[in-house]
């Protein structure tokens, strides 16, 4: 096998590789494993590190035999590499990691486990020895910073040592970045495209479902709205943040058509 850093292609600002950045992106299900990704993509931009492509872990309540799902069977990795630098997990190595900052959530042995054995990767000791640091302990040396790529290199910067770090991001873009949608953030989304094959089969499946649409030029949103959801139930019955799982009657109801104005509104929104 050929180690990770022996595969990276020289950062196009510098002349030298830059260091590696590994997601700690195992909490809860794919979709909160997505939304860790989303940040530690950013966090690897920021700090001019090229970003790990780490496999996916089932659901706990998926009954299905695979454990695990590689990078490039969910996404384009081709597409993410336009945004940040990126190396494939194939031959990285766990001991690299110098340090897992944490960053809104704070990673177990357990996870480290989790992710060598999703990765195929060695899980001894050895490769469990990175201690866990924390990006708040920066805040206050960089709190003079604007929010975004400057406040994010700013935090991580005292671990610029390692030449390869870990990154345990959660529910940080908009406290670090500034907001959901900013120049940086959208460069990102647009970046994150399905794989090859699932767009394929998606194209397939939408000619058959929708038929007049070919040919229309009219694109295809297609929204997942979880209504019933059992550890993301409306909680609050007072006023607040609308929820997609708060029921009609509840002030907190978000409702279909609310909603299809609020992506209307953000999808022509200038950047």
């Amino acid at each position: 096998r050929r180690c990770a850093a022996c595969m990276l292609k020289l950062h196009p600002k510098s002349s030298t590789p830059p260091g590696l950045l590994y997601p700690f992106s195992c909490v809860g299900g794919p979709n909160n494993q997505y939304r860790q990704l989303l940040e530690a993509a950013l966090a690897a931009k920021a700090s001019g590190r090229a970003l790990v492509l780490p496999p996916f872990v089932k659901w706990n309540r998926d009954q299905s035999s695979r454990y695990a799902y590689n990078f490039s069977s969910t996404f384009d990795a081709a597409a993410l590499s336009r945004f940040v630098p990126t190396v494939p997990v194939r031959g990285f190595r766990f001991s690299d990691i110098g340090a897992v900052v944490s960053a809104g959530h704070n990673p177990s042995a357990g996870l480290f486990r989790t992710l060598c054995f999703a990765a195929e990767a060695r899980c001894d000791g050895t490769a469990l020895k990175a201690r866990v640091v924390y990006a708040a302990t920066s805040a206050q040396r960089c709190k003079a910073q604007p929010r975004g790529t400057a406040f994010v290199r700013c935090l991580l910067t005292p671990w610029n040592r390692h030449s390869a770090v870990g990154y345990a991001g959660w529910q940080k873009l908009a406290p670090y970045w500034g907001g959901l949608l900013t120049p940086v953030t959208r460069q990102l989304y647009a970046s994150l495209r399905r794989a090859p094959h699932l767009v394929g089969a998606a194209r397939v499946l939408v000619a058959a479902l929708f038929p007049q649409l070919p040919g229309t030029g009219r694109p295809l949103l297609c929204v997942h709205l979880r209504r019933v959801e059992d550890s993301q139930r409306c909680r609050a019955p007072g006023p607040g943040p609308p929820q997609v799982s708060c029921h009609p009657g509840s002030p907190r109801f978000a409702s279909t058509a609310r909603l299809a104005a609020a992506i209307s509104q953000t999808s022509t929104s200038p950047v």
